[in-house]
């Protein structure tokens, strides 16, 4: 049944002559090798690399699979415990380094900030803590903030490589997403406590080793908040909330796309503000994106102008700004709302304060009434804690990654430029969404997977640009003869 569904992934029906990039009865062909040419009219940035072997891909599907197993399914090396996640990115990552080490990957802008980031992580943990903390801690942490992008760069050669791969993580997302209605719905922890069971507890948080006092009983709605194979359930809505917007976009059809749909819905299970308000970003994106096929005077430009002139004059007009208002009108708990604005408050202070390598693992200034230092933002914690060359070098490569989905988007046929857009949206609701939630486990991985895949399938725009621009200076420069 995936063998099925892989071959109609790999070879979709025709489209119709309609499509604004039509097939060419003869194609051009090139003498580089592996690669072949764009569409008459798309090959303006030049070539478009062909899909890899489909072993290629496993690797990547393994990763994925493990994100979904719960942490405490571990072994503990150390001060570290080897997750599952991370055991397989160890795995495969001599496979990666030949990959890169043969020329495989060609480091365009993107990758550069996310190895500044890898390194500046475990500088600023050296500056603050000392070198035997930075080798400790610092090399996990840095493997686990960029291990799976690389093998995204090293996996996927094409768009059919990508949907290969949502076709094979399709019933890991459904069975992981299936345990959270039955822990709602029946008010009892299945799934991380029979793990815990089995392999027994880590080092929670508070100095416990018995999951049961780190797992909260939160009713909100006649409904308890499911973890499921998760850390929290927050990470469990927002990983799931995610996946609609590459899977509806991707041309699978069939009972994977299904699954991920219901895998989807079930996200709101966790009863959790940010898997509402991610579905409902996504949802309205798509929503926009049907309305841009149908009215000729809409376009993605011209929403995307519209919301930084709204994003501006919000921030103009109110004094908290605009992720303090984001975060108090979205929550559905109002004391988390609240609570949540205060660390934006006093964490940013602290990166004003400690702005090139933040303050490492040490908790941060504020008020006696916020008893935890937990910070529940992705983008802050990096730079309290690293400073803020590692947030914003891995924020830019997100919005360069968006930049090269957006110019890969022009260029291609209308089945992939639809792709090109429900990566884009994807990527972009996980990026927006970091700002309220600190990413970490197996939804960290599956970021940095993303983020690499939007390089992968859009690589051909950047190396294409570099060269265009160069040849451009050199015919300007060299003297005519």
């Amino acid at each position: 049944m995936i063998g099925s569904a892989l071959r109609l992934a790999a070879y979709p029906p025709l489209e119709p002559l309609s499509s604004r990039m039509p097939m060419p009865l003869t194609p051009t062909i090139s003498s580089s090798p592996g690669v072949l040419p764009a569409m008459p009219g798309a090959n303006r940035a030049g070539l478009v690399r062909t899909a890899s072997s489909r072993i290629a891909i496993w690797p990547i599907a393994l990763v994925i699979y493990t994100t979904l197993i719960p942490r405490e399914m571990s072994i503990h090396v150390g001060e570290n415990y080897i997750y599952m996640d991370r055991l397989a990115l160890l795995l495969t990552l001599p496979w990666v380094l030949r990959r890169v080490l043969r020329g495989m990957i060609r480091f365009v802008i993107c990758d550069w900030l996310v190895l500044f980031t890898a390194v500046w992580l475990v500088v600023a943990l050296w500056v603050v803590h000392g070198f035997e903390r930075a080798l400790i801690s610092g090399l996990s942490i840095s493997f686990d903030a960029v291990a799976g992008y690389y093998l995204a760069r090293a996996s996927f050669r094409s768009l059919d490589d990508i949907r290969r791969t949502l076709i094979i993580c399709a019933p890991a997302f459904f069975v992981a997403a299936l345990s959270l209605p039955i822990e709602s719905l029946t008010h009892h922890f299945y799934v991380r406590p029979f793990f815990a069971s089995i392999f027994g507890g880590l080092h929670y948080a508070g100095g416990t080793d018995n999951i049961n006092d780190v797992l909260r009983n939160d009713v909100r709605f006649g409904l308890m908040r499911a973890y499921g194979p998760w850390a929290h359930p927050i990470l469990a809505g927002l990983h799931l909330a995610t996946l609609l917007g590459i899977y509806w976009k991707s041309s699978i059809r069939g009972w994977p796309f299904w699954l991920v749909v219901a895998a989807t819905g079930m996200s709101l299970f966790t009863v959790s503000s940010a898997a509402v308000l991610a579905l409902g970003l996504i949802i309205s994106a798509l929503a926009y994106d049907w309305l841009t096929t149908r009215v000729k005077q809409l376009s993605w430009p011209l929403l995307m102008f519209a919301l930084a002139v709204s994003l501006i004059l919000i921030s103009l007009i109110t004094k908290s700004g605009i992720v303090a208002l984001l975060i108090r009108f979205v929550t559905l708990d109002p004391g988390t709302g609240y609570f949540r604005v205060a660390i934006w408050q006093f964490g940013s202070e602290s990166v004003w304060a400690h702005p090139w390598f933040g303050i490492g693992f040490d908790a941060y200034e504020r008020p006696q009434w916020m008893l935890t230092s937990s910070v529940d933002a992705h983008w802050l914690l990096y730079a309290m804690r690293y400073g803020l060359p590692a947030s914003l070098s891995l924020l830019l490569a997100c919005i360069f990654a968006v930049a090269g989905l957006v110019r890969a988007e022009k260029l291609a046929n209308v089945r992939d430029a639809s792709f090109y857009r429900g990566i884009m949206i994807s990527l972009i609701v996980l990026v927006i969404m970091a700002f309220t939630v600190a990413l970490q486990g197996g939804i960290l991985t599956w970021f940095t997977i993303l983020l690499g895949g939007c390089v992968a399938c859009a690589q051909h725009t950047y190396t294409s640009d570099w060269a265009l621009r160069a040849r451009h200076y050199l015919r300007k420069t060299m003297p005519t003869a």
